[in-house]
Formats: C-alpha cells, sequence, structure tokens
C-alpha cells in the first residue's frame, strides 16, 4: 500500500474515537483536553481522505462509513447540549459517534484494538 502512514492515521484515529470517555482518558495525556484532541485527531486524519481514496487503499463501504461518521461527528457538534463533558462521557449523541467509529473499522477489516498514538506528538497547553 502506498499511503501506510495515511491510512493508520486514520485506522488509530478511528480506534481513540471507538474508544470509551474513560479509556481515551487513560490513552491521552493529562495536559490534553480529551474532547478536543480525540475529534482533532480525527480530523486531522478525515483530512487525508482524498488522498485514500485517490490511491484506492480502502472500500467504497468503508468510506461511506468513515463519512458517515464525521456527518454524525458535525450534526453532534452544531447541538450545543451535546458539546459538554457530561455528555461527550455519557451522552447518546457521543455513543452513537463510537458505535459509527466501530463500524468503519468493521467495514475496513481492521479489528477493535487500543489505539497506537506513539506518532503523535503532544504539545502541552
Amino acid at each position: 500500500m502506498e499511503h501506510v502512514n495515511e491510512y493508520k492515521s486514520l485506522i488509530e484515529s478511528l480506534k481513540l474515537l471507538a474508544c470509551s470517555y474513560y479509556e481515551q482518558e487513560l490513552l491521552l495525556p493529562d495536559f490534553v483536553d480529551v474532547q478536543d484532541e480525540v475529534l482533532n485527531t480525527f480530523y486531522e486524519s478525515f483530512l487525508l481522505l482524498p488522498t485514500l481514496i485517490e490511491g484506492d487503499c480502502m472500500s467504497m463501504r468503508g468510506i461511506a462509513a468513515i463519512v458517515r461518521l464525521n456527518n454524525w461527528i458535525t450534526l453532534a457538534e452544531q447541538d450545543e447540549s451535546s458539546m459538554n463533558l457530561v455528555s461527550f462521557k455519557e451522552g447518546s449523541e457521543w455513543s452513537k459517534v463510537r458505535a459509527l467509529a466501530k463500524i468503519a473499522l468493521d467495514e475496513l477489516n481492521e479489528g477493535l484494538t487500543l489505539p497506537d498514538l506513539s506518532s503523535i506528538s503532544w504539545l502541552p497547553k
């Protein structure tokens, strides 16, 4: 596969997004805002999607699942009541986002394991 790093970045961001809030909190450094970091990690990898599509790196069903996930996140972010920590931890909107991330991983034939975040450089606030 020509775009190995881009694909890995996308998969690891999906794995992070699919984790429960408590797993996300354990995986990320103490100094980051968990919600912002999880969403930004996904968005940064989502921007790579056109390159992965052009490189024929994934199935149409996988692409559709990722776009559907991105759309659901966008809708959740537009609802002010879902943009607080309690909602991100336990709200139905974010539970749906986590479920859609799992579906995307499944469509890409990727296992649901803890993400490897070793390629991310963390900058303290």
